[in-house]
């Protein structure tokens, strides 16, 4: 259990513009940030940070909370695994139970332990490479030979896996992790019964999750062996899918930010010489073909990417199979390959920053030009085959989901052919044809699927209640929450928001229908209205997301407005009326519910008399109540005395 202080160190301390920004790039919007929604694959910006209220609101996905609920939604971490994350971010310590065994953390989450597992095997690394005679001699060796730095090797936790069929295995032992964790995570593999290490005599590259931790691990052999592969990777885990990894993002993202585009290579070594050279806004897909997720992850930083690729086959291959994807999602793509022979590793190694900037930005070619180029040259003049490039251009243009774009592309690869435009339109617009039927396939199967699915009763925090009492409750709260310590006059009576309401309800000893909204009106009661905020880092993120949601508006007036003196009004400037309005229609609809169903009874027989004249009694007195509380509750605030 982490200590009440020191979650609300933890709380004030992080800032949650600080933490979201390590993940999305946000821009400023009046007195908040907005990005694009790292929940969904939005193509227009719905995703907003408050620094004031220290929130976040994602109108795409309907998530919104506080800085520890954003980081258990993205990261799929428990309550304290988000404020662990956040108090080694900012360097709080957390007092550990003295008594807690390494087997009960493990028990305590298999998360936790399995992130606890892959630090521990980093650490290990770096230590064998750093302080043993074999990884001296034989790691740092490598390293060295390759022009790897000693700030790079620190900087991207290399480390050296010993020869020695067990020594991860035995120190993991000895630390008492739990070695079937261990085997999940790729690092030891078990064979009729005897563990072996699987990254043996290997040099290792970490491989580092958007906020820094180890996720998975590549190693590469140092054998001349043929038959022993050269790469090794973690398979697939809890913590680790490849396809929405990128090596190096971790380093990378907050020049990418900065520079506004991502420069995406292959392998380990390139993004680490790049790096090393002052180049740092560069990824790699570690040698895998370029997947939609990895896409979709240099998006949220920038919609601009260079793909800077070696300049052989193969690396032509490689550029052309990534473009498409690239386009689908609407970004702006450049390609450049580099000398015969060169890779982008031993190239940042012979030229200086200056050089390596001036080539990305002066030798990279847009998509629509490189493409043309390859294209025109496999073709040779043959009309058949320069026909089939033109297709193969246009299909690529057909996936870029801006029109305008897509028009100006168009007009271009025609000047780049030697074609008039309308030569290419219909065959732009038969690719458009086949997208969309494609799509409609995709969204057919997708309904049946459904249709054949057995029914599943919809989830009661994801669809909300519907009746007239929910949302004027729901109305109420959002008052109450928003404006509590807010005060206005009423017949010369100066009243809060929180009073008025709040004296309201408990003269008529009134609790809400809704059981959630019934624990947050008691929740309210029991706090001074000052501390009605403090609510959005509750624990309960049932509660944090549902006030987020009442709390954030992102059409909120810029301070500028109020500095250059234009004179605008707000719902707060209004409070009276909105107020008296509300509790107006709630009562209402509460006499008006208890006088249907006292007129409901009366259509029942009745043998006891009294009862009958009972109902009859209360009917009048509702009745009465009908016509006379809205000037009681409209109109005159309920003072305490």
């Amino acid at each position: 259990m982490i200590p009440q202080n020191t979650i609300q160190e933890i709380i004030d301390t992080a800032r949650i513009e600080e933490v979201i920004g390590d993940f999305v790039q946000l821009r400023k919007s009046g007195s908040n940030f907005k990005a694009l929604s790292p929940f969904t694959t939005e193509k227009t910006p719905s995703f907003y940070v408050s620094p004031g209220k220290q929130i976040f609101k994602c109108f795409s996905s309907g998530k919104g909370g506080n800085v520890v609920s954003f980081l258990m939604e993205h990261d799929k971490l428990s309550y304290p695994e988000a404020l662990r994350t956040l108090a080694d971010r900012y360097n709080i310590e957390i007092p550990e139970d003295k008594t807690e065994t390494a087997e009960s953390i493990q028990e305590r989450n298999k998360r936790e332990s399995l992130f606890a597992i892959m630090l521990f095997a980093n650490k290990f690394f770096q230590n064998a490479l750093n302080n043993t005679d074999d990884g001296k001699a034989i790691g740092l060796s490598y390293y060295k030979e390759r022009g790897i730095s000693t700030k790079s090797i620190e900087g991207f936790n290399l480390g050296y896996s010993p020869e020695n069929n067990t020594a991860l295995y035995d120190a993991a032992k000895a630390a008492q992790y739990n070695i079937s964790y261990l085997e999940e995570l790729g690092l030891v593999k078990n064979r009729n019964g005897q563990y072996r290490d699987f990254y043996r005599g290997r040099v290792i590259f970490p491989i580092h999750s958007i906020s820094g931790k180890v996720i998975a691990f590549g190693g590469r052999t140092l054998s001349s062996d043929k038959k022993i592969p050269k790469y090794v990777n973690s398979p697939e885990n809890e913590l680790y899918n490849k396809s929405n990894v990128l090596y190096g993002i971790y380093q990378a993202k907050n020049a990418i930010i900065r520079k506004e585009r991502c420069v995406l290579v292959e392998g380990y070594t390139d993004v680490i010489s790049m790096h090393q050279n002052g180049v740092e806004n560069v990824v790699a897909s570690s040698g895998t073909a370029l997947t939609e997720g990895q896409v979709r992850l240099i998006k949220r930083y920038t919609n601009k990417v260079t793909i800077l690729y070696d300049g052989d086959k193969a690396g032509i291959k490689a550029s052309l199979r990534g473009l498409d994807l690239f386009l689908k999602e609407g970004m702006f793509v450049k390609l450049a390959l580099l000398p015969e022979g060169k890779d982008p590793d031993n190239f940042a190694q012979e030229n200086s920053t200056e050089e390596i900037e001036d080539f990305l930005e002066n030798k990279s070619q847009d998509f629509l030009q490189f493409k043309a180029n390859v294209l025109q040259e496999e073709s040779k003049n043959d009309p058949a085959q320069k026909a089939e490039a033109i297709k193969d251009i246009i299909q690529s243009i057909s996936l870029i989901p801006d029109t305008v774009t897509r028009s100006l592309y168009i007009k271009e690869c025609a000047q780049i052919m030697g074609l008039q435009e309308e030569v290419l339109i219909p065959t732009l617009n038969q690719e458009l044809r086949k997208q969309a039927q494609k799509t409609l396939r995709v969204t057919e199967q997708e309904a049946k699927t459904l249709q054949n699915a057995p029914h599943q009763a919809p989830s009661q925090k994801v669809q909300e209640p519907t009746n007239v009492f929910y949302f004027l409750e729901r109305e109420l709260i959002r008052l109450l929450f928003n404006y509590g310590t807010l005060v206005f006059s009423i017949k010369e009576h100066s009243i809060s928001v929180s009073d008025f309401i709040l004296n309201t309800i408990e003269a008529e000893e009134i609790s809400f229908q809704d059981p959630f909204l019934n624990t947050l009106l008691n929740e309210l009661k029991s706090r001074e209205p000052e501390n009605y905020q403090a609510l959005l880092h509750n624990e309960d993120q049932d509660i944090c997301q549902f006030l987020t949601n009442l709390s954030y508006d992102k059409h909120e007036l810029s301070p500028g407005w109020k500095t250059n003196k234009i004179h605008t009004k707000s719902e707060s400037d209004f409070l009276e009326k909105v107020c008296s309005k509300t509790l107006y229609y709630y009562m209402l609809e509460r006499i008006l519910k208890e006088i249907d169903f006292i007129e409901q009874s009366l259509k029942e027989p009745h043998e006891d008399v009294l009862e009958h004249e009972n109902l009859l009694r209360n009917k009048m007195r509702f009745d009465k109540a009908k016509g006379k509380f809205a000037l009681a509750y409209n109109r005159t605030p309920i003072l305490k005395h």
